[in-house]
């Protein structure tokens, strides 16, 4: 029930409690008052008998009052029940029936693990290539005499002007130089020490050959004991 409209109601039963005590008090001193005018100059008798309706209409108010308060004070208590009902039914109402325990999300299987194909194995490394033959370039510092073999042939011999630059290849190189320090040798791209200390009085010359391949390991013998059968 709504308070405001409890709280009107409870006014206007109290008020109606009221109106009715006082109108019913207000009948009886009404008779009261009357009854009292008639028996004026009229006996002894009459006095005590009027003053006999007085009392019992004064009891009569009395009474009328208490039983209205009585009334509007029960009706009140009843409202009062009715509206505390009301309030427990909305409360019982409002609470949840009971705690909903979530329920916790399946757990999916593991997931059987795939074999892992094996690494592929190693290529084996191919042997390094040995070159064929060996690049010697020659730059002349100052016009020189020159004379180069190779590989046991005579490749150049004479007179070369500063400047000029010549290349030889094969796997033995020799070289002589009339003016040692006048030449400016490089194998293979790469710088290579001056003959004889650079001196461009004294003639130089040096040989230059590529390193011998080691031997390849001979083929190995087939054991005789795993090849034959084993008697029983």
């Amino acid at each position: 029930m709504d308070p405001d409209t409890s709280r009107d109601s409870r006014a206007a039963w109290q008020r109606t409690g009221c109106l009715w005590s006082i109108g019913v008090s207000a009948a009886i001193l009404v008779a009261f008052g009357a009854l009292l005018q008639a028996s004026r100059g009229r006996g002894r008798i009459l006095d005590l008998g009027v003053k006999a309706a007085g009392i019992v209409a004064l009891l009569a108010a009395a009474g009328a009052l208490g039983a209205g308060g009585y009334f509007a004070w029960q009706k009140l208590q009843s409202e009062r029940k009715s509206e505390a009902r009301a309030v427990t039914v909305d409360a019982d109402e409002s609470e949840p029936e009971g705690a909903v325990i979530p329920k916790a999300p399946p757990v999916a299987p593991p997931k059987p693990e795939v074999a892992k194909a094996p690494a592929p194995a190693p290529k084996p490394e191919a042997p390094p290539v040995t070159p064929q033959y060996q690049t010697l370039e020659v730059a002349t510092l100052a016009e020189v005499w020159l004379r180069v073999v190779v590989d046991g042939k005579t490749a150049f011999i004479g007179i070369l002007p500063k400047g000029q630059t010549k290349t030889f290849q094969g796997k033995v190189i020799d070289i002589r130089s009339g003016k040692a320090g006048a030449v400016q040798l490089k194998l293979d791209g790469q710088l290579q020490p001056p003959l004889e200390g650079g001196s461009l009085k004294i003639p130089g010359s040096r040989r230059f050959a590529m390193p011998a391949a080691p031997p390849a390991a001979p083929p190995s013998a087939p054991n005789p004991a795993a090849a034959q059968p084993s008697g029983t």
